[in-house]
């Protein structure tokens, strides 16, 4: 059994509206510029969860040892934002003034609360390892066995991860904007106090009439991923290991980074050192050295 409280981000925006952000919408460079921009998104998800894991060697014979396992968990929301711009064109007229001509897309939100929301996720995993010895008989941990260790030569492990979601209900919204424009006058003095501020500006831009129908609930999918690791014990206290991994963008959601990575590493009874060289979304190089 287990628990634990988790918070993910996932953020994508393109350069001009990154740079807005970043220097303030009064940047100069930038002012009466018209900018189209598309395909960008800002999530959050936060959330505890409480899990029961179980795994099984199901084949044990000569020198091959297959095995599963699987968590269940129910999770409670915390909190939860999802801003998915389909298409943002805008204009920084001065240093007080904003022109958005176009936004499409979709925002969802629920106010910072335990309980806020419920819900299911589920992780499987499958381990084939091929050992040094014959392990027909072989029982990890057990006095029977004379609590005897059997490595591995090298395994191969497939597992898919946080599969399911969680239903925001309490304090919740999802509205979806299209073709909506805006003239935002004096934007620089613009207050927003926390989350019925955040969720009155949006209206106040973009739904002015009220035809935009806001629901009051909607389903924030966890962070999927597939992920295929592989491990070589060289035999001498040396191994390496290789993995991968995948994550999807379901809908206006977070989304986990890909990943893959290469893990030379050096182990013995009490310590361990490792230097792991990986390329994370599979292009940004990161290098670290742990002990």
């Amino acid at each position: 059994m287990f628990t634990r409280a988790r918070s993910y981000t996932s953020v994508k925006l393109e350069l001009p509206l990154a740079k807005h952000i970043f220097e303030g919408f009064k940047y100069y460079p930038q002012l009466r510029q018209q900018y189209n921009l598309n395909d960008m998104y800002i999530n959050s998800l936060t959330w505890a969860e409480y899990g029961l894991n179980y795994g099984y060697m199901f084949y044990q014979r000569n020198r091959t040892l297959m095995s599963g396992g699987i968590n269940i968990r129910y999770l409670t929301g915390i909190n939860a934002i999802g801003v998915n711009v389909e298409n943002l064109n805008y204009e920084v007229k001065d240093s007080t003034n904003l022109e958005i001509y176009n936004f499409s897309g979709q925002v969802q939100q629920a106010a910072p609360a335990f309980g806020s929301g419920v819900g299911w996720g589920l992780d499987l995993g499958f381990e084939y390892k091929h050992m040094l010895e014959d392990i027909t008989r072989y029982r990890p941990n057990s006095r029977r066995g004379g609590c005897k260790r059997v490595d591995y030569k090298w395994k191969v492990g497939v597992s898919v991860l946080d599969i399911g979601y969680i239903n925001f209900n309490k304090s919740a919204s999802y509205q979806d904007f299209q073709n909506r424009g805006s003239t935002w006058y004096k934007y620089d003095s613009t207050g927003i106090k926390g989350y019925g501020g955040v969720d009155s500006l949006i209206n106040a831009r973009f739904n002015r009439e009220g035809t935009v129908f806001k629901e009051p609930q909607f389903k924030a999918w966890l962070p999927l991923a597939a992920s295929v690791q592989f491990d070589y014990n060289f035999e001498n206290n040396f191994y390496i290991n290789a993995t991968a991994s995948y994550g999807p963008r379901l809908g206006n959601n977070v989304r986990r980074g890909g990943l893959i990575a290469i893990v030379p590493r050096y182990e013995c009874k009490r310590w361990e050192i490792s230097s792991p060289l990986s390329l994370w979304d599979f292009q940004y190089p990161q290098f670290a050295i742990l002990s």
